[in-house]
């Protein structure tokens, strides 16, 4: 008798090859639609922040440059906060889902949890175009100072 070796790791549960990929996905999107895989990438708007805060001779920022970067702080921010707010519904939908019984591969479930996972897309990547706006705002100069100083920018201790 030959036995497969998903049957020989795991005889209670055999696997098809194509469902631990499914199943891994799943179980990615709700992970991170529930909260637990919290992306830390809000670093962007801080490092933006606390460049604007240091004086101007530091830096090397124009009065135009300052401007420009606060008013795309501010809108990136708003985006974020909108993004969030839409978030926080959907994941809480999609945790009552969970609770109310509902076979974890079923259609509901798997309709929500895309909706999340595309939420926390839409947020990370508008962090992500935070940072890249800001770079192209800066002459090279300042890209090369931005990035020699990144982490003292972050964390000034």
């Amino acid at each position: 008798m030959s036995r497969s070796i998903n049957q020989r790791v795991h005889p209670v549960w055999p696997v098809r090859p194509s469902q631990p990929v499914r199943l891994l996905w799943l179980s990615a999107w709700l992970l991170t639609a529930a909260g637990c895989i919290t992306p830390a990438l809000s670093v962007p708007s801080a490092e933006v922040e606390r460049m604007l805060a240091l004086p101007p001779s530091t830096t090397g920022l124009t009065p135009a440059q300052s401007a420009s970067l606060r008013s795309l702080l501010t809108t990136s921010k708003l985006k974020r906060r909108v993004l969030e707010l839409h978030l926080d519904g959907e994941s809480l939908r999609l945790k009552r889902l969970l609770g109310d019984g509902e076979p974890v591969m079923g259609p509901a479930i798997v309709a929500q949890a895309g909706l999340v996972y595309q939420l926390r897309t839409e947020w990370l990547l508008e962090t992500g175009l935070l940072r890249e706006r800001a770079r192209e705002l800066l002459t090279p100069e300042q890209q090369m100072w931005w990035v020699r100083n990144r982490l003292k920018v972050i964390d000034p201790r």
